[in-house]
C-alpha cells in the first residue's frame, strides 16, 4: 500500500522479490500518488505483479479491502510502502500457518527512523524491547495500541505487531468481514482483531519470535503525532496536536474505536495488568 512514498518503494518491493519463499503474488495499491510514484511503478513492476490505482487517496482501509478482493492466495500479508521484509519473512510465516489453525500471525521487527537508525524493536512475545513509556520520554511517538488492555484481555497480548508484519488467513474475511470502512486512517486493525478474537478466541492468534522485517518511522507519517495517550480518557487525546484535516480524521478514528469498545476496554482495565510498566 502506498501514497506518495516514492522514496521507499524500491526497498519495499525488493524486500518482496528477495523472499526465499517464491510462492507469492504482489499487488501494489496506490492511493493516487502525485510524487512520481505511479510513473515509476508502471516502469518497474514486473509481470505478474499488479498495480491497482485510485484517483484520490481513500485511505488505507479502502486500499486493503481492495487488495483482499484482488488476492488469490490462501494467506494475505500487508505491507506499507514505508516498511520492508527480510528474505525469510514469507517462509517463516507460511510455515507456521500451515502447521496449525491460526488466523492472524505477526512477527518481530526492528524500527528505524527516517535516517535508517534503529530506534526500537518488537521481540519476544510481541513486546517492545524498549518500553513505550521510555520512548515517550525521549520524544518518540507512542501509538495507543502498543499497550492495548482490551487486546491483552481478548488475545493474550497487548498488541500484535505492526500491520506490515502481520499475515491473515484469507478465509477468515469471508467469516467475519473485511476491515470496517468506518475507520479511514487508523484503528481498523485493532477493531478487526477484536472481532476475530470474539469469533475465534485467543487460539486464532500467533507470533513468530524472530526479527523478520523493518518498520520505518519518519516525520511524514500520519501516525507521527505526539500524544498524550491515556486509556482512561481517550476522547481527550491529542486535542492540542490536531493541526491538519488528516490528523483530525486520525483522532476521529481512535474515538470511534474507543466508543465502539468502551465497556469492554473499561472491563479490561479493571481485570488485566498492563504488561509494560
Amino acid at each position: 500500500m502506498t501514497y506518495n512514498r516514492r522514496a521507499y518503494l524500491n526497498a519495499a518491493m525488493d524486500g518482496v522479490r528477495r523472499q526465499i519463499c517464491r510462492d507469492w503474488e504482489m499487488i501494489v495499491l496506490d492511493g493516487g500518488s502525485n510524487d512520481g510514484s505511479l510513473p515509476w511503478l508502471r516502469r518497474h513492476l514486473l509481470p505478474p505483479e499488479r498495480l491497482i490505482e485510485f484517483s484520490d487517496n481513500p485511505g488505507p482501509v479502502a486500499l486493503m479491502n481492495a487488495g483482499i478482493q484482488a488476492a488469490r492466495g490462501a494467506f494475505i500479508a500487508f505491507l506499507e510502502a514505508d516498511d520492508y521484509w527480510l528474505p525469510g519473512y514469507l517462509e517463516a510465516m507460511t510455515q507456521v500457518f500451515r502447521e496449525g489453525s491460526l488466523q492472524w500471525l505477526s512477527s518481530g521487527c526492528i524500527v528505524i527512523d527516517g535516517r535508517g537508525r534503529v530506534v526500537n524493536a518488537i521481540g519476544a512475545k510481541g513486546r517492545w524491547l524498549r518500553s513505550p513509556r521510555r520512548c515517550s520520554e525521549e520524544g518518540k511517538t507512542v501509538l495507543p495500541w502498543e499497550n492495548d488492555p482490551l487486546l491483552l484481555k481478548l488475545t493474550g497480548r497487548s498488541q500484535h505487531g505492526l500491520l506490515s508484519m502481520s499475515m491473515v488467513r484469507r478465509s477468515i474475511f469471508t467469516e467475519i468481514g473485511t476491515f470496517d470502512p468506518v475507520y479511514r486512517w487508523t484503528a481498523m486493525e485493532m477493531d478487526f482483531i477484536c472481532r476475530l478474537a470474539l469469533a475465534r478466541g485467543r487460539a486464532a492468534f500467533g507470533f513468530v519470535d524472530k526479527i523478520l522485517g523493518v518498520r520505518r518511522h519518519h516525520a511524514g507519517q500520519l501516525t507521527n503525532v505526539p500524544g498524550p495517550w491515556s486509556w482512561k480518557a481517550p476522547v481527550d487525546w491529542g486535542a492540542d496536536c490536531v493541526k491538519t484535516r488528516r490528523q483530525k480524521e486520525f483522532y476521529t478514528d481512535l474515538a470511534c474505536y474507543f466508543s465502539r469498545h468502551r465497556d469492554a476496554i473499561r472491563g479490561a482495565l479493571k481485570t488485566e495488568r498492563a504488561p509494560i510498566q
